[in-house]
């Protein structure tokens, strides 16, 4: 069961709503209703029914090609609004081994979106951003005009090959460490920016340093600066040196990441079970980025000491089609 989603509300729908027209005639459109508290709900991933070879999607492509070794694909000449299930299916599970997944040129509108990504989970309701009214599920990502000149690119980091390129001794100390996460930088940030909270904030939950992915059942590094707070069973000192080290090597790790620069029209969909990602704000004298998400929810994170690192189990399976 997992314990990070909500009750479900049901969308308006307005198929005409343009939500870069509405940023650059009104500017904040967002509205900050208040939610009701999290429940749980039983998470089924698409990725168990996908097709391993993933032929639905790259037997109707024009092209994919892979944008680093470990992190970042791109699909072209598809569109998500006319995605069938076997290749959202099979796209759930490109996305859990590769990371991020991009498509250029997408007509697809708000309303598909949130369609579109109830297909992959629940759908999360923000506690604290806003959204366009009539569409709780969006989550509204800046304003002002729609693609700035330059800048505003998004760094992705792979969970999978950052517990990869941890030594052995290094990662058989992580295997089974917990620590505590925390929501205390969206509280921080909605009262800075004069936000409301629009649901009571949880309490900190504790959740594996490293993450088995269901799907993949590959081992991924599963901490990061905004939200981990310590690690669980020890001291200040020693919880903080580990975590700085741990950081550190995420954010150092240029060889295990993909920076992808926004066009008009693309889409990134990335799992976040296995991927660290984070928005270069790099643009305010150029103007304010406009752009939209929807976060499908999933099972609680859990880390099975049977699991493999991706290098691991693909060397195996390399080894055993010999």
């Amino acid at each position: 069961m997992a314990p990070n989603t909500e009750r479900e509300e049901p969308t308006v729908v307005d198929k005409q709503l343009d939500l870069g027209k509405l940023a650059r005639e009104k500017g904040a459109y967002m509205v900050y209703p208040d939610y009701p508290p999290l429940v749980p709900f039983e998470h089924k991933d698409p990725g168990h029914l996908a097709d391993p070879k993933k032929a639905s999607l790259f037997d109707n492509a024009t092209k994919i090609y892979d944008l680093t070794p470990h992190v970042g694909t791109v699909i072209q000449g598809l569109q998500l609004s006319t995605l069938t299930d076997q290749q959202k299916n099979d796209l759930a599970l490109l996305a859990a081994e590769r990371g991020v997944v991009f498509f250029e040129k997408q007509d697809i509108n708000p309303y598909q979106v949130v369609e579109f990504g109830k297909y992959f989970g629940r759908l999360h309701l923000h506690n604290s951003v806003g959204h366009p009214p009539g569409l709780p599920e969006l989550i509204s990502i800046y304003y002002d005009i729609d693609l700035i000149p330059l800048g505003g690119d998004t760094i992705w980091w792979s969970g999978y090959e950052a517990y990869d390129r941890l030594s052995p001794a290094f990662q058989k100390f992580v295997d089974g460490l917990s620590a505590v996460h925390t929501g205390e930088h969206h509280q921080k940030l909605a009262k800075a920016s004069g936000r409301p909270i629009r649901r009571e904030f949880p309490p900190d939950t504790t959740h594996p340093v490293v993450r088995t992915h269901p799907v993949t059942g590959w081992k991924s590094l599963f901490v990061q600066p905004g939200f981990t707070k310590s690690i669980v069973g020890m001291s200040k000192h020693e919880s903080d040196a580990v975590l700085k080290f741990l950081f550190n090597h995420i954010a150092g790790g240029y060889d295990f990441s993909v920076r992808y620069k926004w066009e008009e029209g693309s889409v990134g969909i990335w799992d976040n079970r296995c991927t660290l990602h984070c928005a270069i704000f790099d643009y305010f004298d150029q103007g304010r980025r406009h752009g939209y998400r929807v976060t499908p929810t999933a099972e609680k994170p859990f880390f099975d000491p049977n699991s493999k690192s991706r290098r691991q189990a693909t060397k195996e399976a390399l080894e055993a089609a010999q």
